[in-house]
C-alpha cells in the first residue's frame, strides 16, 4: 500500500532555476507531493543514484509540482551537471529539527537551559539555519565558535 510513510522512488532531472540564477534544483512532480500528503511541510531524506544522501525539503515550482535545490558542492559529490537523469528515493525525515545537530552545538545545549529554551522557542527554519551555520564549520575549533556565538545571542544585554 502506498502510505505517506513510505518511500518513494522516480526518475527525474537536475535544472537550472530561471528566478534564481546559478542555482540547480531536482525537478519533483505533482504525484510525489500527493504521496506524502502535507504539501510542503515535510522535511525528507533525498538519495541520489543509490549513494548520496542528505536531509531536504520541498520548494513550490507552479502547476502542483516542486523542486528540491542541491548545491554545486552536492553536485560535485554525486557526479552531477545541470541536465543529468537521475534516480531519486525520497522519504520521509522523522528526526528532530531536520539536519543533523553538531556535537559542539548538543554542548551548549546541554550546558545552557536558556540557550536550549531560546533555541526551542524559534521556528524550525531559523532552527535549521543555526544548525546547518554550525554545522558547515570546518573544524571543531570554529564549530564550537559558532555555537559560542549562538549562546552569547541568546543573553539578554549586560548578562555573562
Amino acid at each position: 500500500m502506498d502510505t505517506p510513510n513510505n518511500p518513494i522512488e522516480i526518475t527525474t532531472h537536475i535544472g537550472l532555476l530561471a528566478h534564481l540564477p546559478g542555482m540547480h534544483y531536482m525537478f519533483i512532480p505533482a504525484h510525489v507531493i500527493q504521496h506524502f500528503g502535507s504539501g510542503f511541510k515535510k522535511r525528507l531524506i533525498a538519495t541520489v543514484n543509490n549513494n548520496f544522501q542528505w536531509q531536504c525539503g520541498l520548494m513550490s515550482l507552479g502547476e502542483g509540482n516542486a523542486y528540491i535545490s542541491i548545491s554545486k558542492d552536492k553536485m560535485k559529490k554525486a557526479r552531477l551537471e545541470n541536465g543529468s537523469t537521475i534516480h531519486l528515493k525520497l522519504e520521509i525525515d522523522d528526526s528532530r529539527y531536520g539536519l543533523p545537530v553538531p556535537e559542539e552545538f548538543n554542548i551548549v545545549i546541554e550546558q545552557d537551559p536558556e540557550a536550549a529554551l531560546r533555541f526551542e522557542m524559534l521556528s524550525a527554519g531559523m532552527q535549521r539555519y543555526i544548525l546547518a551555520y554550525v554545522g558547515s564549520r570546518q573544524t571543531h575549533r570554529t564549530r564550537y565558535s559558532a555555537r559560542a556565538q549562538f549562546g552569547a545571542t541568546t543573553r539578554r544585554p549586560g548578562e555573562f
